[in-house]
């Protein structure tokens, strides 16, 4: 992801001439929750050595704050510091160190200070792929439009579709394209237009939701037409569904009874289907037998009611696994742990905000306010904060 301003160079520079063994170059994509910046996701750079951080880039007013927290009373040390408080306010993702070498290596190669390609060629080419897969609608394209599809197989493709992307998010190999594909089938809001080059996904619920389109015509046009107008389907639950599993927040406690509604919504009748729910949703707990028995049984499913399905694909790679391993969930945050990061933060941020009141001759009392409320909150975020792999 592109970044903003100069911070490539600026930190690039500057890291050339850092002589300790320990620190790194940092890029990654960050979405900030403060500023005027928040909410907005870009590319970033800065510097880490242990747990301080520093950013070099033109006007990072930010680092006149949280470079406060790498001098705090003793008993807050290891607590808090400029790395974890960044962090916690930034949320960075997708995030590449490199050392000296590495980056020499990298400036050398694409002439440039960054940021730069995945260095695994491999894992690139798969990502284009999956890309092109899920860009194409190629469900819409294989069956003439859909044409060769009745309303009531429309809404079957339409549960199976979402019951197959949640599936695919909790397999190990196959997360990092579920959320893809359901980011791509939410980039165009809740199914409002027709749009070809969507998912089959995005295309299969924008029908359910407009069965009169002009945009397409079904087989049995009359009968289908009356059945899908029949339906109660909820364009901007599934949506909402949809970009949880895009974002890894949607869990069995969610999946379970949203499922279980939208069988009801779309009057989906095949046992089969209700029988694959049950068992997707205690996945994790499957012999490897079932897991193969079930997978086997959605691809047959698949060919017989959309041959050209984009799910086809990984759906067809799973089978031929010696092992299912499911992906890995995000650990629960002690509450307590929420807690101390808080107080830290609080206490940091007040030391820090008098440090730099006295710094730049403001108010002290006013910098010690503001302070504390954001080293609060950004103590609260960084406790919370996952691991990067």
């Amino acid at each position: 992801m592109t970044g903003l301003g100069d911070c490539y160079e600026a930190n690039g520079m500057i890291f050339r001439d850092i002589k300790s063994p320990t620190a790194r170059l940092v890029h990654a994509d960050i979405t900030p929750r403060l500023g005027k910046m928040a909410g907005r996701t870009y590319g970033h750079a800065w510097i880490e050595d242990g747990d301080k951080l520093v950013d070099h880039s033109t006007g990072s007013s930010i680092m006149d704050f949280i470079k406060g927290f790498d001098d705090v009373p003793e008993e807050f040390a290891g607590k808090v510091s400029s790395k974890s408080i960044f962090y916690g306010m930034a949320d960075p993702k997708n995030i590449k160190s490199y050392d000296l070498k590495q980056m020499s290596k990298m400036i050398t190669k694409h002439k440039h200070w960054g940021p730069w390609p995945e260095q695994n060629v491999e894992s690139k080419m798969d990502f284009k792929l999956i890309d092109k897969e899920i860009s194409e609608a190629r469900l819409y394209r294989t069956t003439s439009g859909f044409n060769q599809l009745t309303g009531e197989s429309v809404a079957e493709l339409l549960y199976l579709n979402t019951l197959i992307t949640f599936l695919m998010s909790k397999d190990d190999k196959q997360q990092d394209y579920a959320k893809s594909y359901a980011k791509q089938s939410t980039q165009y809001g809740k199914y409002t237009l027709f749009r070809s080059h969507a998912t089959d996904l995005y295309l299969l619920a924008y029908l359910v939701s407009n069965p009169e389109s002009k945009s397409v015509k079904l087989r049995n046009n009359i009968s289908s037409t009356r059945h899908l107008k029949s339906l109660n389907f909820d364009k901007r639950t599934h949506w909402q569904f949809m970009f949880k599993v895009a974002n890894g927040r949607a869990s069995d406690t969610l999946a379970s009874p949203y499922m279980f509604r939208l069988e009801s919504q779309l009057k989906i009748k095949k046992s089969m289907y209700k029988q694959w729910r049950r068992l997707i949703m205690d996945w994790e707990n499957l012999r490897f037998i079932q897991r193969q028995s079930i997978t086997t049984r959605i691809v047959q499913e698949l060919r017989r009611l959309g041959r050209g399905s984009e799910l086809m694909i990984p759906m067809t790679a799973m089978l031929k696994y010696k092992k299912y391993r499911v992906a890995d969930k995000p650990n629960k945050v002690d509450p307590m742990r929420r807690l101390a990061g808080t107080a830290a933060g609080a206490v940091a941020g007040r030391y820090a905000g008098k440090k730099i009141a006295k710094k730049l001759n403001k108010n002290v009392d006013k910098y010690k306010r503001a302070g504390t409320g954001i080293g609060a909150i950004a103590g609260y975020w960084a406790s919370g904060r996952q691991k990067q792999k």
